[in-house]
């Protein structure tokens, strides 16, 4: 049977997760190629990344605003590009990421205090947007 289709939301904001069964990155220049993917669908699709964290080697959380950009074509690129990249791996996305529309700066603020409060926080890549002009700093 088919999955259903994301519902439309009335947000353009995106607290996103993405798990893998096996590691995602084996070491820091996985992780390197990784951001630079983000980067480069940055550009192609312009949306604004608010925080990334990668966590431990089988999950990643994008906090991004997709100003209006189809989520979806988002993280089709940022996932085939960098399973491309892993081409030692069969399947290396078997599941589908969990997405959480954000509504308003209050739980914009809130997603990134979890985000920063995570046990794994510390070991993570990050960057986050400035609260005070709601504008994302420059990618990292």
């Amino acid at each position: 049977m088919a999955r259903q289709p994301r519902k439309k939301q009335k947000t353009t904001v995106f607290s996103i997760k993405q798990s893998a069964e096996v590691p995602i990155f084996r070491d820091k220049s996985d992780r390197s190629v990784f951001v630079d993917i983000l980067e480069s669908s940055k550009d192609k699709f312009g949306f604004e990344l608010y925080g990334y964290c990668l966590l431990d080697d089988d999950s990643f959380w994008l906090i991004i605003n997709t100003k209006s950009r189809s989520i979806a074509s988002i993280m089709q690129s940022i996932s085939i590009s960098y399973a491309l990249y892993r081409d030692d791996v069969k399947q290396l996305f078997k599941r589908r990421y969990k997405s959480e529309p954000i509504y308003d700066i209050d739980a914009l603020n809130e997603t990134m205090e979890i985000l920063m409060s995570d046990s794994r926080y510390e070991t993570c890549v990050y960057c986050f947007y400035d609260p005070i002009q709601n504008t994302p700093y420059p990618f990292i």
